[in-house]
């Protein structure tokens, strides 16, 4: 086991026994989503009950999402989700490490944007991850700057073939459908390089690849240790 292999473990292991209630929260929501589905998806018994304590409580976005340009949001996740059914649906069956995520980069792009349009950029992609846990990844503000960084690392040293020429040629901008289109490409390489060590966490402690890959970034980002992916 190499030392990046080893930083993973222990940045995973130390993020579940520090934030233990966190972890316990997003289970719970996560499970409660999962058996609701989305047939007959409504503000009361998918938002109300599911997806607005997930994001106020788990997410920590109530300062965010109270702001007066949100006010309104919960209608409008029922009116998108309805509106997206059958890609969502789609999404929900699909796994992210398995996908080529360039024959979906239109239909990520839109289901992206149809909700980043009534809520944050960061409430956006948990609100997608919820829905389809297996697919799409979460961001914030901390990560995503490190994971754009690798972005414009990896197509600098010849690995330009993660980004579309006509992308990257014009500044992407933050958190966007694409900028959000190319954390998942980056994401997916990461995966790539250490499949076998995130899903033995994953099923250690009993969370989805994606959930895992969220908990190492997220303390890759405030233990402030930097290493090459």
């Amino acid at each position: 086991m190499d030392f990046k292999e080893q930083t993973i473990i222990e940045y995973v292991k130390h993020c579940q026994e520090d934030y233990s209630k966190g972890h316990d929260l997003y289970k719970e929501y996560s499970k409660k989503m999962e058996k609701k589905g989305l047939e007959n998806f409504d503000e009361i018994n998918h938002v109300e009950m599911i997806i607005k304590p997930y994001l106020y409580k788990w997410g920590r976005m109530q300062r965010v999402l109270g702001q007066k340009q949100y006010r309104g949001w919960e209608s409008d996740i029922v009116e998108q989700v309805r509106l997206n059914f059958d890609t969502l649906e789609n999404f929900r069956k699909m796994k992210f490490e398995s996908s080529n995520l360039i024959d979906h980069k239109t239909n990520i792009i839109n289901c992206y944007e149809s909700f980043n349009k009534i809520v944050d950029g960061v409430a956006a992609a948990k609100v997608l991850h919820i829905i389809s846990p297996y697919f799409f990844p979460l961001w914030d503000n901390g990560i995503s700057v490190i994971v754009r960084k690798e972005r414009v690392r990896a197509a600098i040293s010849n690995e330009g073939f993660l980004i579309d020429i006509k992308d990257f040629s014009n500044k992407i901008e933050d958190f966007s459908g694409k900028d959000y289109f190319y954390f998942m490409k980056i994401l997916q390489t990461i995966l790539e390089k250490y499949k076998n060590t995130f899903s033995v966490l994953a099923k250690s402690y009993e969370k989805g690849v994606l959930k895992i890959m969220d908990d190492f970034l997220w303390m890759l980002v405030h233990e402030s240790l930097c290493i090459y992916l």
